[in-house]
């Protein structure tokens, strides 16, 4: 996955880089829930679980 910056006189808000950071934390999530299926749970893969593998 590729993720592109803003330029920081268009973003003066930083949105755009909090919503990267979002993305990617989010697809690390689903990465790591696809490579290990034990951690999963019934309502989907949880960050609790994934902190404490």
């Amino acid at each position: 996955m590729d993720l592109v910056g803003v330029s920081p006189l268009y973003d003066q808000s930083q949105i755009t880089s909090l919503l990267a950071a979002t993305m990617m934390t989010d697809r690390l999530y689903l990465l790591a829930c696809q490579h290990n299926p034990h951690l999963l749970t019934p309502d989907g893969c949880s960050a609790k679980t994934l902190a404490t593998a």
